[in-house]
Parts: structure tokens; sequence; C-alpha cells
């Protein structure tokens, strides 16, 4: 009986080591992973730092594009009424002199 006894406890013994070191050996690849990949995400980080740059230049330029696209719209329209109101201010009936004082013929 007391040598089922020790041998349980030296089968307890060995899975704690052997789990001991199972979880170190674990951790070891883990950290060496992340360590290896660390440039790998420095370079991730700096190549969408580069692509935001990128974007926010095309956006800037295509923006001023369409301010100035819309700011030429409004100044033909603004030219358009102005000349369409003159034309109308031109061709509009004149009142004939009798019918300006009263009707009197």
């Amino acid at each position: 009986m007391k040598a089922a006894v020790e041998l349980q406890q030296d089968q307890e013994m060995i899975v704690g080591i052997a789990s001991f070191a199972a979880g170190f050996v674990t951790g070891w690849m883990v950290r060496s992973t992340v360590e290896s990949s660390r440039g790998l995400t420095v370079k991730l980080g700096a190549g969408a730092v580069g692509l935001r740059d990128v974007f926010g230049r095309a956006i800037t330029t295509e923006r001023e594009f369409l301010e100035d696209l819309w700011a030429e719209v409004r100044s033909r329209v603004h030219a358009d009424d102005e000349e369409s109101a003159a034309a109308s201010e031109t061709s509009a009936p004149k009142p004939v002199a009798s019918q300006a004082n009263g009707g009197a013929a």
C-alpha cells in the first residue's frame, strides 16, 4: 500500500514537472513569435500611416477641385441670372406717353 502511494506521488510529481516544462516551452515559443512579429507589426503600422497620408493628400486635392468646380457653377448661374435680368429690362414694353398720363388720347 505504501508503495502504491509512493508511486502515485511520483506520477503526480512527474506530471507536475512535465506540465511546468510544457508551459515554459510554450511561453518561450509564444514570446519568440511575438518578438519576431513585432518588426512586421511596425512595418504594417508604418505602411498604414503612409497610406493615410497618400489618401489624405488625394482627398484634399479632390476637395479643392470640387470647391473650384462649385464656385464656377455658382458664378455662371449668377452671370446667367444677370444676363436674363438685363435682357428682360431691355425687352420689356415701354409705356406709351398717353397711357402714362392717365389714358387721355
